[in-house]
């Protein structure tokens, strides 16, 4: 990674670590409304083969390895842009 193209970038990684640790503390709490303030607005979740959005508040419960896809916002804070559920 070259840092000097990224002069923030340290900033960035706590700031998304942060983001990825309350992440992780919401869905093991099952809390839905502490993962929606941690998405964006058009939030996609992929699931198999099931590609849905979780935008009005409904959510999936489901247990898998997933990806997650961050996105920078206006105000320099990250949220969950994405999430990509991984067979088995």
């Amino acid at each position: 990674m070259n840092r000097s193209a990224n002069p923030g970038g340290d900033s960035d990684i706590a700031k998304i670590a942060a983001v990825r640790a309350a992440w992780i503390r919401a869905v093991e709490a099952s809390d839905v409304g502490g993962l929606i303030a941690l998405a964006t607005d058009d939030i996609v979740v992929v699931h198999g083969e099931v590609v849905s959005g979780v935008k009005g508040g409904s959510g999936v419960q489901t247990h898998s390895r997933i990806v997650a896809v961050f996105s920078r916002q206006p105000d320099a804070s990250w949220k969950v842009a994405r999430v990509i559920a991984l067979p088995g």
